[in-house]
């Protein structure tokens, strides 16, 4: 019977480690404890030489706290901004949705007797496009189309409201939702980035400070009020 590949039948994908407020609190206070511990008792320094803790490394550690929190603050920055965009985008969706939809059915009423100039202004029976993409192609044409119309066309719109310049401020809405769609798409592409950022600036720095903690165990054995300057219980 053919020997089984164990190696690859027991090989398991390692999960990404998740991280709430909860453990980055911890995290970047253990770190805290360990530098500022350290950096204060020349005996816990004196014990931790041995492992190549000296002030030098003390000093990375210290950057890489620094660097973590720097990182932190831009992902809580970026997911801030990322939920403020999106507030601005389902706003002006909305605006430049109702703004389509009143203008369509000035139109339709209208031009009612005339359905090749309700399809050249891109006016067709049933209901507007319900994704922004198809959306802002169909209020883009609408307003386009009314605004390069013929005159005759122009003088009716123009007898409910919608002259030169109202079709003008109408397709500035358009351009606004455009405007905040590329922003949201923009911060949310920031916001995804940092993410996996985060969680490698916190496990790298985790794992060096638990390493610090598990050596400090053993060379301040005995020493508890030592151990406790690093936050670590005896």
């Amino acid at each position: 019977m053919p020997e089984s590949n164990n190696e690859t039948t027991n090989t398991t994908k390692a999960k990404a480690r998740a991280f709430t407020s909860y453990t980055i609190d911890n995290i970047l206070m253990r770190a805290e404890l360990v530098t500022t511990g350290h950096n204060s008792d020349p005996d816990i320094q004196a014990a931790m030489l041995p492992f190549s803790y000296d002030s030098a490394a003390i000093t990375a550690l210290s950057q890489q706290l620094t660097d973590c929190r720097a990182t932190i603050a831009a992902t809580l920055q970026s997911r801030g901004e990322q939920k403020s965009r999106t507030e601005q985008l389902k706003a002006d969706w909305d605006i430049a949705k109702n703004t389509t939809a009143t203008f369509r059915t000035v139109c339709q009423e209208l031009l009612k007797n005339e359905p090749g100039v309700l399809d050249g202004l891109g006016i067709r029976k049933g209901a507007a496009p319900r994704t922004i993409a198809a959306f802002l192609l169909y209020a883009d044409t609408l307003f386009a189309n009314a605004l390069s119309a013929s005159a005759t066309v122009k003088a009716k719109l123009a007898t409910r409201g919608y002259n030169d310049a109202r079709l003008t401020s109408e397709k500035a809405k358009i351009t606004a939702l455009h405007t905040a769609n590329q922003a949201q798409e923009q911060a949310k592409g920031k916001a995804q980035d940092l993410t996996p950022q985060q969680q490698k600036v916190l496990s790298d720095l985790d794992d060096e400070i638990m390493l610090y903690r598990k050596l400090a165990r053993r060379a301040l054995k005995g020493r508890p009020q030592l151990l406790e300057k690093l936050g670590i219980k005896a």
